[in-house]
């Protein structure tokens, strides 16, 4: 059973959703009410102003934090210190095997850092052992106001694992929206985690600014970590007199959540024959753990005839639908008397009606001559006209035994690696692309060339303007992830101007089959199903098919440059074997859905 593969711009390995409020014990806590201004922090206890018995002190030998009034109110000022020692840090010590939860309020560093030109941050530190960089833990720094406007403001993930401090690329970091902020201009902050940051026990975690969630992360190779948790701060005089920001609040409690359920499953509809519907789901203890002593249990709340599921306490299994209608199923996850849980509709529909609109089987060409500006010759069908565009001479035609075919690649650089059809597809209808492609065979370094069909492109054949590319790899013996199928979703949301989210499959995941998936002549038979724009309001959804086998489910709502052409991509730069293409069918689907106004009411 291959897992389902969807794919969203949000993709990780935690839900996106506002987790539910958390049962918490307060432990410590410490409203720094009672300090004197410019006293030091540093060996004082936390008051407890805000609930919680435990006792602790603040741990700052370099003698960095002090007490600072705010109006009437009290707080902890952090000046500058050495780049290598930028916390403060609270005595207690955490148990990794329980899930906890830091809170605080921050006001953020105004200024610049000498004697580089980059802003300050404030934050927060968990899993530290000492105030140095090396034994800082993990820490989630909240950066200052973009007054260099060289480094702007945004929240990032820094920790040590033996080599560097800082991931790249990062692995959790984002923009600050103006919700994240309360009345008061700061952030208040809400970090839950869980861990050691090992191997065996990784820490995981989800970050909420003002109640908003911004993400989640899991670390497992720390160096050095510990089991303390405080505050972080870098902050510069530039200009002279430059707001060292403050924190304010600090409560670190002990946490108990339910177990949080996400379904894997996007509104695409089954059709007939194909009513054996894939299931998944990512369940997480507290909503940060995978942990297979979890209970779960599929079920059916509502459908036109009952389902047989192929075993309600898989989280990966199947369920057959016996009737065409609409299906909701449940899953559940207990964890002890703590429950949760999440539901998803399936429709199963007749199977659609098809029209060939477009087709080229690349008859008519001659071996080696450029196949940019040539007219699809529709000898599979069809009755539209379309070009193939390609200024840049990187299709040609090619010979396979004595079938004339399209050759792609080798490509000169990783920015320029595609060509397009003229036809643009109607985000309002279903399509089918029907293909048959041999992967290029070249290796480049450790990976082979993954290269495939391309949706949602604009007249351009750079990479950033690609849309959504399908990349299938083939069995090169030193890939990291041969026979591999990975969607590459072309976001637009980097400040540079564009980044991609990929789902790279796994063992479990969707791959290719060499014994099942190809064709007697060695194609790969593709076959993808989709409509959409790739936007929010009408996202890019669809199914893949290679030989009639299902492969997987994909949604993505955030293409940062979306088109309406589809065209073929390769990654290949050696003189190897390239992308070979027998030929391209495109039809539009006509699809009666039963009860039709509960979904996609728009293809009716």
């Amino acid at each position: 059973m291959k897992s389902i593969f969807a794919l969203f711009v949000s993709v990780a390995l935690f839900l996106s959703a506002t987790a539910p409020r958390a049962l918490d014990v307060v432990l410590l806590s410490d409203t720094f009410d009672d300090g004197t201004v410019g006293a030091y922090l540093d060996g004082q206890p936390l008051n407890n102003g805000l609930g919680g018995s435990v006792s602790a002190t603040w741990e700052d030998p370099g003698k960095y934090a002090t007490y600072r009034q705010i109006g009437t109110n009290m707080v902890a000022d952090v000046s500058r210190g050495p780049w290598d020692v930028y916390n403060f840090l609270t005595s207690y010590e955490v148990d990794p095997t329980k899930t906890y939860a830091v809170e605080f309020v921050q006001y953020l560093p105004e200024g610049t850092l000498d004697p580089d030109y980059w802003n300050p941050h404030g934050g927060v530190v968990v899993m530290a052992r000492d105030q140095h960089m090396a034994g800082g833990g993990l820490v989630i720094r909240l950066q200052g106001l973009d007054a260099s406007g060289w480094d702007p403001a945004y929240f990032s993930l820094v920790y040590y694992n033996g080599e560097r401090f800082f991931p790249n690329p990062p692995i959790f970091t984002g923009n600050f929206e103006l919700e994240d902020f309360n009345s008061d201009g700061a952030l208040p902050v809400r970090l839950e985690f869980t861990g050691a940051g090992t191997p065996e026990s990784p820490l995981n975690g989800r970050l909420f600014l003002n109640g908003n969630f911004k993400g989640s992360f899991s670390i497992d190779d720390m160096v050095n970590a510990g089991r303390k948790v405080g505050f972080v701060t870098q902050t510069g005089q530039r200009p002279p007199g430059a707001d060292h920001g403050w924190t304010d609040n600090f409560v670190l409690s002990e946490v108990v959540l339910p177990p949080t359920v996400e379904i894997l499953a996007g509104t695409f509809p089954y059709f007939l024959p194909h009513n054996q519907v894939p299931l998944d789901a990512i369940v997480l203890k507290a909503g940060l753990t995978e942990d297979p002593s979890l209970e779960v249990t599929w079920s059916q709340v509502s459908g036109p005839a009952t389902v047989t599921f192929g075993d309600i306490h898989a989280i990966q299994t199947d369920v057959t639908l016996p009737a065409v209608g609409y299906y909701t199923l449940k899953l559940e996850a207990r964890d002890g008397t703590l429950v949760g849980s999440d539901t998803v509709e399936l429709v199963l529909a007749e199977a659609p009606g098809e029209t060939v609109i477009l087709s080229d089987n690349f008859d008519g060409g001659t071996a080696g001559n450029n196949i940019g500006g040539r007219t699809l010759n529709n000898a599979l069908g069809g009755s539209l006209s379309a070009t193939w565009a390609d200024t840049l001479a990187m299709a040609k035609y090619g010979l396979d035994g004595s079938d004339l075919v399209c050759h792609l690649g080798p490509v000169t650089t990783w920015d320029e690696v595609k060509f397009t059809c003229t036809f643009e597809a109607d985000p309002n209808k279903l399509y089918a692309l029907e293909t048959r492609i041999k992967p290029a065979t070249g290796v480049d370094g450790i990976y082979n060339r993954a290269c495939g069909p391309v949706l949602y492109s604009q007249n351009d054949q750079r990479f950033q303007q690609s849309g959504l590319n399908f990349r299938f790899s083939g069995p090169a013996d030193n890939e990291e992830a041969p026979n591999s199928v990975n969607l590459v979703d072309i976001n637009g949301t980097r400040v540079t101007g564009w980044t991609w989210s990929s789902l790279v499959v796994g063992a479990d995941d969707p791959r290719i089959d060499p014994l099942n998936d190809y064709d007697d002549n060695g194609y790969l038979p593709i076959r993808i199903e989709f409509t959409g724009a790739g936007t929010p309001d009408n996202p890019a959804e669809g199914r893949v098919y290679i030989n009639g086998n299902w492969k997987c489910d994909f949604v993505a709502d955030d293409l940062g440059n979306p088109g309406r052409r589809f065209g073929y991509q390769t990654t290949q730069l050696s003189s190897s074997n390239p992308l070979v293409i027998g030929d391209v069918v495109v039809s539009e689907l006509n699809v009666d859905l039963p009860n039709a106004a509960r979904h996609w009411s728009v293809l009716q």
